[in-house]
């Protein structure tokens, strides 16, 4: 079996085309890494200052937590996500 030709592992267009493809990838990992750690913090921020708030056991503002959360995502992210899919079949 014969080794590569050095000239076509190494093309620089190619090279550039991995590099730019890679980064794009890297990109949009920390953008996707940076949102899910701002819900994450902005969660963990709304728990704490609930169980502030009420004064009461862990367990019970867990409840309330997770009622606010289900609600939020009956009135708010089911409209928002349907009035997206509406938007793209009506405009793609």
């Amino acid at each position: 079996m014969r080794p590569p030709d050095p000239s076509r592992v190494f093309d620089m267009a190619r090279v550039k085309r991995l590099f730019l493809i890679n980064r794009d990838i890297l990109i949009r990992t920390a953008a996707l890494i940076t949102a899910w750690l701002f819900f994450a913090a902005v969660c963990t921020y709304l728990l704490l200052a609930m169980k502030r708030f009420y004064a009461q056991t862990w367990v019970r503002t867990g409840l309330k937590f997770a009622g606010v959360g289900f609600v939020y995502s009956i009135f708010v992210l089911l409209p928002a996500f349907g009035g997206l899919i509406a938007a793209s079949v009506y405009y793609g």
